[in-house]
C-alpha cells in the first residue's frame, strides 16, 4: 500500500500508476492512521508544517519512490532558469531518446520508463522530502531568496537545494555555482562564476550562442 499526501497532478499520476494508493489531504484527515509506517509519498506542494507531514512516518518523495526505475537522470534546479535549461537539455539530448518531466511537465511517475535519459526540472519542495533518490548529472543555477515561507528560512531552502551533492557518488557530475566549491562531496564537482568562467572551463565559444543574460547562463549549463 502506497500513501499519499495531496491530490493534485503528483498525487494523481502516482494513483493512475502503482496499485494501492491512498490520497490524502486535510478534508479526509481524520481516517489517515498515524501510527502506519506505510510508505508515505508526500506531494511537493505540502510544506514541512502541515499536520499531515508532521503525524506522518516513513515519508519520501515522488523521486524515491520511482528511484530503481529511473534511468541516467539530470536534475536542474536553482531559483531562475530551471523551466529554461531543461528544455534546452531536452532539445539537445532528444535525439539521444530523452524525455524531460518532473516539477514542469509530465510528473516523474508517469515519465517513460524506456527512455535513455530523464531530464528533471526539481524543486527545492521534492529535494526536501527525497531521501535516497539522486541524480547522475546535477546542474544547478545560482540560488537567491525564494520559498522561505515554505522552508521556514532562507538557509533551510538553500540546504534543500545542496541536497543532491551529499547523496551523489564517485563519477557522478555537479555543476554548481562558485560558492559552493568548499561542500563536502565525493562526486566530482564543477563551480562557476558566471558564463564567461563556464564558457572558459568547457571551450566554448559564446559568440556563438544567439542568447544575452540570463538566457546565455541557461544555455552554457545546457551545453
Amino acid at each position: 500500500m502506497i500513501r499519499v499526501l495531496g491530490k493534485g497532478l503528483t498525487a494523481q499520476a502516482i494513483k493512475e500508476e502503482y496499485n494501492d494508493v491512498t490520497l490524502y489531504d486535510d478534508s479526509n484527515f481524520d481516517t489517515y492512521d498515524k501510527d502506519s509506517d506505510e510508505v508515505t509519498v508526500v506531494s511537493p506542494g505540502i510544506p514541512p508544517n502541515n499536520k499531515m507531514v508532521k503525524e506522518s512516518k516513513n515519508i519520501i518523495s515522488d523521486y524515491d519512490l520511482i528511484y530503481e526505475q529511473m534511468p541516467f537522470s539530470i536534475w536542474i534546479s536553482g531559483t531562475n532558469g530551471k523551466t529554461t535549461t531543461t528544455q534546452m537539455c531536452q532539445h539537445i539530448l532528444k535525439e539521444k531518446k530523452s524525455v524531460c518531466g518532473g516539477n514542469i511537465g509530465t510528473p516523474v511517475s508517469k515519465l517513460d520508463k524506456e527512455s535513455k535519459i530523464w531530464i528533471l526540472e526539481t524543486s527545492s519542495f521534492t529535494f526536501h522530502y527525497t531521501n535516497y533518490a539522486k541524480p547522475n548529472l546535477y546542474l544547478l543555477l545560482p540560488i537567491s531568496d525564494d520559498h522561505v515561507s515554505w522552508h521556514g528560512s532562507f538557509e533551510e531552502y538553500e540546504k534543500a537545494k545542496l541536497k543532491p551533492l551529499y547523496m551523489m557518488e564517485e563519477g557522478e557530475i555537479a555543476i554548481v555555482p562558485q560558492k559552493y566549491k568548499d561542500i563536502n562531496t565525493v562526486c566530482h564537482l564543477i563551480t562557476y562564476k558566471d558564463s564567461d568562467d563556464l564558457c572558459e572551463k568547457f571551450n566554448i565559444d559564446k559568440s556563438q550562442i544567439n542568447f544575452k543574460e540570463p538566457f546565455l547562463l541557461d544555455a552554457l549549463l545546457a551545453l
